[in-house]
Parts: C-alpha cells; sequence; structure tokens
C-alpha cells in the first residue's frame, strides 16, 4: 500500500486515511510475492539509441523531483523553526521523512507532535510503522494497541497489530485481533484488497 499524496508547499494534509502497513500481506502469512525483473541485452541500432534518450529523459526527471523533495524539506523544516509550537507542521515533516524511508528522523518528528497532542491515534500509527521498518516490533506493537485503545474504531492500528504479531510468531493473537477488526467492520480490505474474512482463512489454514 503506497501513501497518499500530499501537500507539502502548504503544509496540507490531504490524505484521506493513515498508514496501513506498507508489507505486502502474502510476505507476512510466510508467502512470497514480488516482481519478477528480466535483464535483456541491448541490441544495437536505433532500438538501443531509443531507450538511451528514454533513460536520459527519466534521469531528468528523477532530479527534478529530488530537487524539488528538497526543496519540500527545506519547507517544512523552516516552518518547525518558525513555528515550532504548529502539530500539523511537525506531522507533515514527520510525513515526509516516511514518505522517503528515514524512520529515525520520522519518529522524532512524530515525538514533537505527540508531545503537543499526545492522543493522536494516527499519528501514533504512523510511529508504530516507522517502528516496525526498524525492526522494533515490541515497540511497533505497543504503540498500535494504544492507537487502538484510544480510537477502538480505528482499523488501521488493529489491522497493522496483527501484521507485527504476525512477526512475531504470535499467529493465534494476529488471528484474535483480526477476528476483532471482522467483527467491526466485515467488509474491511487488506492492502492487496483481501477481504479480513479471507485473510484469517489463509491465517488459519497456512
Amino acid at each position: 500500500m503506497g501513501r497518499n499524496s500530499r501537500n507539502y508547499s502548504g503544509y496540507a494534509q490531504v490524505r484521506k486515511s493513515y498508514a496501513i502497513l506498507a508489507a505486502i500481506f502474502t510476505f507476512a502469512l510466510g508467502l512470497y510475492g514480488g516482481y519478477l525483473f528480466n535483464s535483456l541485452s541491448s541490441p544495437s541500432g536505433d532500438g538501443a539509441r531509443t531507450r538511451q534518450s528514454i533513460s536520459q529523459q527519466s534521469q531528468g526527471q528523477d532530479a527534478a523531483t529530488a530537487a524539488a523533495q528538497n526543496q519540500d524539506l527545506a519547507r517544512l523544516l523552516e516552518a518547525t523553526r518558525a513555528n515550532p509550537q504548529n502539530v500539523e507542521t511537525w506531522n507533515q515533516l514527520g510525513h515526509w521523512y516516511f514518505d522517503n524511508r528515514m524512520p529515525n528522523e520520522a519518529i522524532q518528528a512524530y515525538d514533537r507532535s505527540l508531545a503537543m497532542r499526545p492522543d493522536d491515534p494516527n499519528i501514533i500509527t504512523d510511529q508504530g510503522v516507522m517502528y516496525r521498518s526498524l525492526h522494533n516490533h515490541e515497540k511497533a506493537l505497543e504503540l498500535f494497541r494504544k492507537a487502538n485503545r484510544l480510537s477502538p474504531s480505528h482499523e488501521q492500528s488493529l489491522f497493522n497489530s496483527g501484521i507485527v504479531l504476525l512477526d512475531l510468531g504470535r499467529d493465534a493473537e494476529a488471528a484474535q485481533a483480526w477476528r476483532q477488526l471482522q467483527a467491526r467492520n466485515p467488509n474491511f480490505k487488506t492492502p492487496q484488497g483481501i477481504n479480513i474474512g479471507e485473510a484469517i482463512n489463509m491465517l488459519e489454514n497456512k
């Protein structure tokens, strides 16, 4: 599951919901999914030159994207310096680090936000995702459970608890968490579009 788009330049939070863990669900169940990359030799001639041109264009686009991202980060850092009491700015900085796979920095930004708004289940959940990316599964589980205690209808944190329990080899507890989620919302789907009931069946029959 990818992260939703954000308007960093205006520091506006535009995503509809917070993070469900981005881990591929089938991998969490002990299956393996992924992409098959074929390495093909490049023939000579016009075709090779065309591919080289496309590659150069792609590199230029990548450079432009990186420059824009650096500008976004600079604006966010300046905003936190100018107004360190602005919770949403710290959230946006944390989201920037989250999206750019910088978990330690994201955790620190979320800490600043949570110091001012400690009961935000969405930010607690995002921070839990970052701890899980650092393989601190117990801390991640603690945060997901905290988020769900604060907001019992918070489906993402309950689903994420199940994923981390699977990481820890606690399959029965994972199934129990997902059964709770199923009771609250039988139509809940995983990031891969799997209905929660089917996910439970997969887990219990793996």
